[in-house]
């Protein structure tokens, strides 16, 4: 068939039952389909638009067929009706083409280096170069990508990696030499884009005693400070008690060396010493005789516990490792935690963290065992004297019978 002036001639054999030809339009804005004036046939259109395109139409309405995976406009037109197609490109949005759904960091802190290990799910449309910037005193361990090694790349600060159209895992792993410090913060890290769903956890060594730490909103929390404040607070209002046998500074004291263990233990020899002042105040309070020797029984009993509970402090102080009360986002006394969910510009977030020496915590406790020692040897004869208020043992009263009158 020829094309002559927008038509072409068609010509069906006897035995043909379809006849179909392909041809091309070369791109335009505008475009009319307008049916025959004609009742020799009927005529359908049917409208397939490739994403890059976006048609809007005029005039007869179509009818949407939902048999097809996709909406396709269909027209059924009589004779003489027309659709007006208007075709247009979309914009392209200027934007990142390489987009970071999720970033883990994580730095363990040691006496003369920290490791570094960074992990990232990186989704990139088209195949370029990512530049990391790190440290300049940084040296890279293993650099992965998709699970596969790769060499090192380096320009000053930045590491290049070589980034694929898709999804994909970035891993690299570092370590800074660097003595640790009161202020500790993590290592400075830019992306060459924005990221979100950012974690960022440091492990403290056994070396250190934290303090504080610092990073974005959802972190952790170092609740040993309001605790002590707390705990202090109480001990002065524990010696404002008539029967207390200890003064302010000494319950406060005794209140913070007891931190370091559960909070019942604490609670248990706090009762203790109130109710051996009691016992030492109402000597006759108790008459039964079983139940007074009973209680001289359970006191002797509860102040060995004491005594054992004061020697656990110092085990605790001077061996273990300092309670802290960390909590928030998982974290713990070792290990700290944090979650953004995205960067203000490529830079990961720098959480700070302040500790000393875990000698100074040592030291700290072996004064507060010092301390606690020399009260002891105070507070044991005083629970002595306490117990043995009135009398340490009742016996029980013998009645005589008087003999029988002679007959």
């Amino acid at each position: 068939s020829n094309a002559d002036k927008g038509r072409i001639e068609v010509r069906f054999g006897a035995s043909d039952e379809e006849v179909s030809w392909e041809s091309e339009l070369a791109p335009v804005p505008d475009l009319t389909l307008k049916a025959e004036a004609s009742e020799s046939w009927v005529e359908r259109w049917m409208l397939t638009a490739s994403p890059v395109w976006n048609v809007h139409h005029e005039g007869l309405a179509p009818v949407y067929e939902t048999s097809q995976t996709q909406l396709l406009p269909v027209w059924t037109p009589w004779p003489g009706e027309s659709v007006k197609l208007a075709v247009s490109r979309p914009e392209a949005v200027q934007g990142a083409t390489t987009t970071i759904h999720q970033a883990r960091q994580i730095t363990r802190l040691g006496d003369r280096q920290h490791s570094t290990q960074l992990m990232m799910q990186v989704q990139a449309s088209l195949g370029e170069d990512f530049r990391l910037e790190l440290p300049a005193e940084a040296v890279i361990s293993a650099l992965r990508v998709r699970g596969q090694e790769l060499p090192v790349r380096r320009e000053g600060n930045f590491v290049i990696l070589p980034v694929r159209p898709g999804d994909q895992e970035v891993f690299i792993d570092w370590k800074t030499p660097s003595a640790l410090a009161f202020r500790m913060p993590t290592d400075a890290v830019t992306l060459p884009v924005m990221a979100s769903n950012i974690t960022t956890t440091v492990h403290m060594p056994a070396s250190r005693w934290l303090l504080w730490a610092g990073g974005p909103m959802r972190g952790p929390a170092v609740r040993f400070w309001g605790l002590a404040i707390s705990a202090v607070l109480l001990g002065f209002v524990l010696a404002k008690v008539k029967l207390s046998p200890l003064k302010g500074y000494e319950w406060a004291l005794l209140m913070l060396g007891f931190m370091q263990l559960p909070l019942f233990i604490g609670a248990a020899v706090v009762l203790w010493f109130f109710v051996i002042a009691w016992r030492g105040s109402a000597p006759s309070a108790i008459k039964p005789t079983g139940v007074f020797n009973l209680m001289q029984i359970v006191l002797a009993g509860a102040s060995l516990i004491a005594l054992l509970c004061m020697l656990a402090v110092v085990h605790q102080g001077l061996l273990g490792k300092p309670e802290m009360f960390v909590t928030g986002y998982g974290s713990t006394t070792g290990m700290l935690q944090w979650f953004q969910d995205r960067t203000a510009d490529g830079a990961l977030p720098r959480p700070l963290v302040i500790s000393v020496s875990i000698w100074v915590y040592r030291a700290l406790m072996l004064i507060w065992a010092l301390w606690l020692a020399s009260r002891v040897l105070r507070w044991l004869p005083w629970a002595a004297k306490q117990l043995s208020a009135g009398q340490i043992w009742k016996r029980g009263e013998v009645k005589s019978t008087p003999p029988p009158l002679p007959q």
